[in-house]
């Protein structure tokens, strides 16, 4: 790595490994040694966005609001971001008051021309006019990135917001746009997860692990609707990832659905005694300890006889 002026950026191995990973004890041993140029602090910083190591971004922003080191800027900082498509760095960057529009929205034309679309969106519902950059769609679009281009105008157009592009992004199967709404914050557990839910029905597995890892409930309408819902999309890798998210969110997942007349018709039993419910009415529970039905085929001979052999033992 290189500074403006041609010289190493950081000539201590050791300066850039605790940069990388993430030591902040040792981070600020070496930037408060006295033994590195203002370039190469500046570049240390780059490397910490770049990184998206929040704590160390959030110590050097210390630095300089404090007086220590008033040469840093967090402009370039932003700019090695997007230019990198590193979004985590660019969300706390501005989260710790970095300017969005620096350099008239340079950091959104570095993002957009290299095609990092998550950054890119997550920038523009930040806050850049859309309007006002022109120039830079132009650019990318000759660049081959026209597919960006084309999703960043239909967002302006149709949802222009992070709480109207969330659902928008749901319904048209646009992952990253859905991350760049999430980054930018939109609220996926609104209308009790209304979206979660819609996406599993979709067997949209992607969105689903994304709006999970963001917050959404996945039990805000209770676990029976939920397996429902992952069975109706008739999808083995959804019925698969919502009954993972299931489990992880239940303290102690021993839990076995009953159909009508008790007969079982849901994903698995585990040792130990099991919890049973058909619709609204309880069934009790056996007496012996449930056998394992290790099954998660929705559809077919697998789902079949696990129901079953759990409905008669």
């Amino acid at each position: 790595m290189q500074t403006q002026a041609g010289s190493p950026v950081v000539d201590s191995r050791s300066f850039i490994a605790a940069i990388r990973g993430n030591n902040l004890a040792a981070v600020r041993g070496h930037a408060e040694s006295g033994r590195f140029a203002p370039g190469v602090l500046q570049q240390a910083m780059n490397l910490a966005a770049f990184c998206g190591h929040r704590r160390l971004l959030g110590y050097f922003f210390n630095l300089k609001q404090n007086g220590v080191y008033e040469f840093l800027d967090t402009a370039a900082s932003l700019e090695a971001a997007a230019a990198a498509g590193k979004v985590q760095g660019v969300v706390d960057l501005i989260s710790f008051g970095a300017d969005l529009h620096c350099d008239e929205d340079f950091p959104y034309y570095l993002a957009l021309n290299h095609n990092h679309p998550v950054t890119s969106f997550y920038l523009q519902l930040a806050g850049v006019n859309l309007l006002c950059n022109e120039h830079a769609l132009r650019s990318a679009y000759r660049r081959g990135c026209r597919e960006l281009v084309l999703d960043i105008c239909a967002l302006h157009t149709q949802a222009p917001t992070p709480r109207a592009a969330l659902p928008w992004s749901v319904r048209k199967g646009k992952v990253r746009v859905a991350l760049g709404a999430l980054l930018a914050g939109a609220d996926p557990c609104e209308n009790d997860s209304e979206l979660l839910f819609s996406a599993i029905a979709n067997g949209q597995d992607e969105m689903v692990r994304i709006l999970a890892e963001h917050g959404a409930d996945v039990l805000a309408r209770g676990e029976r609707i939920l397996l429902d819902t992952a069975k109706a999309s008739h999808r083995c890798s959804t019925l698969r990832l919502v009954y993972g998210l299931y489990r992880k969110a239940q303290d102690e997942p021993c839990v076995l659905l009953a159909g009508s007349g008790g007969r079982t018709q849901a994903l698995k039993t585990v040792e130990g005694r099991a919890e049973f419910s058909a619709g609204s009415r309880p069934v009790a529970a056996p007496t012996g300890s449930p056998r394992v039905v290790p099954t998660l085929v929705p559809w077919g001979r697998g789902w079949r006889q696990a129901s079953e052999r759990a409905g008669r033992a």
